[in-house]
C-alpha cells in the first residue's frame, strides 16, 4: 500500500523540462550549395537550404555572424507553440553581423546560396554578447597551370 501511495504522489508531481544550455559563443561550419544545369526544359536549380536549430532564452537578444565564401541569404525563424514558424530576421551577403530577439525558446537559421553554381562552407557564430566585426572571407587561391 505504501508503494502504491508513493507511486500516486510521484505521478502527481509535475516536472518542467529543462532546455539544454548553450555555451556561447557557439560556432558552426555549415555546408551550402546551389547547382544549375541546363536541360531541354530550361535551367534546373538544385538549391539545398542548410538549417541550424538552436535552443535560446526567449526575450534575450541573440547576436549572430556569418562569414561565407559565397553570397548567402540567411532566414531566421522562431518555432511557435502551435507548430508554425515566424520569420523574424533575414540578411544577405558574404560577411555580416546581426541580432534577433526571439519570442520563443527555439530558433532555426536557414542558409540559401544566392547565386547558381556556387557552394562552400560558411562559418556561423551565435552569442549572447556582441560579436566583433566579421572579417572578410578568404578567397580561394587562383588555379595554377602545370608547367611542362
Amino acid at each position: 500500500m505504501l508503494a502504491v501511495t508513493a507511486g500516486i504522489l510521484l505521478a502527481a508531481c509535475a516536472t518542467t523540462p529543462v532546455a539544454p544550455h548553450v555555451a556561447y559563443p557557439a560556432t558552426y561550419q555549415v555546408q551550402v550549395g546551389n547547382t544549375q544545369v541546363l536541360s531541354a526544359y530550361g535551367p534546373q536549380n538544385s538549391n539545398v537550404t542548410a538549417a541550424q536549430q538552436i535552443t535560446v532564452q526567449p526575450g534575450v537578444v541573440l547576436y549572430y555572424q556569418v562569414v561565407s565564401p559565397v553570397a548567402v541569404t540567411v532566414f531566421v525563424y522562431q518555432d511557435n507553440a502551435d507548430a508554425t514558424r515566424t520569420l523574424i530576421g533575414q540578411m544577405q551577403g558574404t560577411t555580416f553581423n546581426s541580432t534577433v530577439t526571439p519570442g520563443t525558446g527555439s530558433l532555426e537559421y536557414a542558409f540559401a546560396v544566392a547565386n547558381a553554381n556556387s557552394s562552400g562552407t560558411l562559418q556561423f557564430t551565435v552569442s549572447d554578447q556582441p560579436l566583433a566585426a566579421a572579417p572578410p572571407p578568404t578567397a580561394a587561391p587562383p588555379p595554377t597551370m602545370p608547367t611542362q
